[in-house]
């Protein structure tokens, strides 16, 4: 459990316990019996879990949109558990290297759910380096899925199972019947995120400079050897990738699981792998992050989409799809009443004067004229386009189209002007090119500011 109170978790944690007692007094002690309480146990916690931050957002937003966009931030930072893995897995890395064997077994009991007090030092850090890579998927990609598809109220509900599950989701007494419905509610919800994760850490892994070709072959073949459908995933790739051999046999409350083992033993675990599964869980909880921003929601719209409400959609028809970032800007704009100005780093500067060439502004005059000239003769609906009359000497004129005909025309650059193996242009396309951006231009400044227009005085 989190340390500290009140939190989210714990209070959550004790409505299940508080549930389970109760609710065994309700129904009968035989296996049936057992499933419905553990059934009910399920929609009561997962009800409460979801329905109560959706309340309290719901009155702090009705007494400022400023106050609910705290406590959900706040909310947010709670439901997410990667710097509480790291903390508590890098205690369990210290005790390890002070060689206190006892305080590594204390220090490992508070992540993870087998018994502990006959565990040795490999088997310590083996425990530690399993519990952060299953984590990587249930304590913090999958709960940034579910936030970013229905904020905290969602992100509650997803830890709601998930802590019932680790509670309550055991094949042994007292926990075989009324664990079974949270158990198998778990594996569900826990279906898509957990394999996203296992390819997110493989990206991840990638950019580390780990051993990729291992943790892909050991994913493919390994990845089900769990009792759970999902809890191997992220394991085996994570074993794949650090050429470890994790999971086997464990004592949980008294009771021997036989489990098979996850990976290889191309080397002998080290406590130094424990640091590595933290950054290899961080730069995986990055790459879901960013990911994120192009989760669909039940409408089928994507989180980018609702950057603007008005202006998503242009007036040809055309989604304008930008990062969460716009959405995130446009929320404060429309409800705080104020200025506010979002950043992607996907957006392209355009219009950059300092890097305009005499032909850009040569033919910027001549587009100018024309379009001038073509307003004074009562053209109107028509835009001016520039033609290629030859590449050497470069000529260009102009003419006038319809723009309806012009408005929804992708121009694409030829497919032939990339070269075979796709790592160049040819020589047709330098020579397009080339005489777009020939002669650097100098401008005149006057009072210290360019001077690009001359009018004759009147």
């Amino acid at each position: 459990d989190p340390h500290g109170f009140p939190h989210p978790i714990i209070l959550i944690g004790k409505l299940i316990s508080a549930l389970e007692k109760g609710l065994r007094r309700l129904f009968p002690a035989t296996p049936r019996g057992e499933q419905w309480a553990g059934g009910i146990l399920w929609c009561i916690t997962a009800g409460l879990a979801a329905a109560v931050p959706a309340g309290i957002l719901f009155l702090c937003g009705m007494v400022s949109p400023w106050l609910r966009l705290a406590v959900e931030s706040i909310m947010c930072w709670q439901i997410l558990a990667a710097r509480a893995l790291e903390k508590e897995s890098m205690l369990v890395c210290k005790a390890l290297e002070s060689g206190d064997i006892t305080a590594s077994r204390k220090a490992i009991s508070m992540i993870v759910g087998r018994d502990t007090a006959a565990l040795d030092d490999a088997a310590v850090t083996r425990a530690a380096v399993e519990t952060v890579a299953e984590n990587t998927s249930d304590g913090v990609v999958a709960p940034l899925l579910f936030l970013a598809i229905g904020g905290a109220p969602l992100g509650f509900f997803y830890k709601a199972v998930n802590t019932m599950d680790s509670m309550l989701g055991y094949t042994e007494p007292p926990f075989k019947n009324i664990g079974l419905i949270p158990a198998k509610a778990d594996d569900v919800v826990n279906f898509l995120p957990a394999r996203l994760s296992a390819l997110l850490m493989l990206a991840a892994g990638a950019l580390l400079g780990l051993d990729v070709k291992n943790g892909w072959r050991i994913y493919r073949r390994d990845r089900r050897n769990h009792a759970s459908p999902n809890s191997a995933q992220t394991e085996a790739m994570c074993a794949g990738l650090l050429g470890l051999r994790l999971a086997g046999d464990a004592w949980y409350h008294g009771v021997l699981h036989r489990k098979p083992f996850i990976g290889d033993p191309v080397r002998e675990i080290r406590h130094v792998d424990i640091p590595r599964t933290c950054r290899l869980m961080y730069l995986t909880a990055l790459l879901s992050l960013l990911l994120c921003g192009g989760v669909k929601l039940a409408d089928g719209r994507y989180v980018c989409e609702l950057a603007d409400d008005a202006r998503f959609v242009d007036a040809f028809g055309h989604k304008n799809l930008t990062g969460t970032a716009r959405y995130l800007a446009n929320q404060v704009a429309r409800n705080l009443d104020t200025k506010t100005r979002s950043i992607e780093l996907s957006t392209l500067q355009r219009c950059a004067a300092h890097m305009t060439s005499r032909t850009d502004i040569t033919e910027a005059y001549q587009v100018g004229g024309a379009a001038a000239k073509a307003a004074f003769e009562g053209h109107t609906g028509e835009m001016v386009a520039l033609d290629r009359i030859s590449n050497a000497p470069y000529q260009c004129g102009t003419s006038l189209h319809p723009i309806r005909e012009v408005a929804n025309l992708e121009k694409k650059v030829p497919l032939e002007w990339v070269n075979d193996d796709h790592t160049g242009m040819t020589r047709e396309f330098i020579a397009y090119a080339m005489p777009l951006i020939q002669a650097e231009l100098t401008p005149i400044y006057v009072e210290g500011l360019p001077h690009h227009i001359y009018l004759p005085e009147a």
